[in-house]
C-alpha cells in the first residue's frame, strides 16, 4: 500500500516540476521585442586578426540586437537569455552585402543594473550559427561560432547608452572574428 502512495506523490511532484519549469520559460511579454531596436542603432567593429582585417577590412559597420528576451534581476545583478543577431558588414545597413561577418543564436548575459551607477559591466557567452563573408577570399560559409563578449555599457542619457566590448570568436573558415565593438544603445 505504502509504494502506490509513495508511486502517486512521486508522479505529482514530476508533473509539479515540469509544469513549473515551463511556466518559467515562458518569455515576458513586455521585453519581448525591446532589442530590436538597438539593432537598427549604429556601432563600429575592429577586428584584432590581422588575417581578418585582410579578409573583410578595418573597420566594419557594427549592429548588435537581442530578441524574446528573459531576465532573471535581483538587485544588482541581472541575467538575460535571448536570441541575438550580430553583424559587421562593409555596408551601414545589416546583411546587405560586401565583406561581413554574422553571429545569430541564444545567448545569456550576466551583468549589473542600473541601480549601482552609469557604469555597467557585463559578460555574455553564446552559441551562434556564424556566418562569414568575404570578397577578398572568395568565401561565403556558415558554421558553428561559440563566442564570448566582456565590456560594458556607460550611461550618458537616461535612456542612452554607449556600449564596448571584446568579442572572441571561435576561427572558422579560416577567419577568427574577434574584436573590439563600439556601439550606441536605447534603454
Amino acid at each position: 500500500m505504502e509504494t502506490q502512495a509513495t508511486g502517486k506523490r512521486s508522479l505529482r511532484f514530476g508533473v509539479g516540476f515540469i509544469v513549473a519549469a515551463l511556466l518559467a520559460l515562458l518569455p515576458s511579454a513586455a521585453r519581448a521585442q525591446s532589442g530590436l531596436a538597438n539593432f537598427a542603432l549604429p556601432g563600429a567593429y575592429f577586428p584584432t586578426a590581422s588575417a581578418t582585417r585582410a579578409a573583410l577590412g578595418d573597420v566594419k559597420f557594427y549592429h548588435e540586437g537581442t530578441l524574446f528576451q528573459k531576465s532573471l534581476g535581483l538587485v544588482a545583478v541581472r541575467a538575460t537569455a535571448g536570441l541575438d543577431l550580430i553583424t559587421a558588414s562593409s555596408g551601414y545597413f545589416p546583411f546587405t552585402g560586401g565583406s561581413e561577418f554574422d553571429l545569430v543564436g541564444p545567448s545569456l548575459r550576466v551583468g549589473t543594473t542600473r541601480l549601482t551607477g552609469p557604469f555597467r559591466p557585463f559578460v555574455t557567452v553564446g552559441a551562434y550559427a556564424g556566418r562569414i563573408k568575404s570578397d577578398r577570399l572568395g568565401v561565403d560559409e556558415w558554421d558553428f561560432a561559440p563566442s564570448a563578449a566582456a565590456g560594458f555599457d556607460l550611461s550618458v542619457l537616461p535612456a542612452v547608452s554607449i556600449r564596448a566590448q571584446y568579442r572572441v570568436v571561435r576561427e572558422f573558415s579560416g577567419v577568427d572574428a574577434s574584436g573590439v565593438a563600439v556601439s550606441l544603445r536605447l534603454f
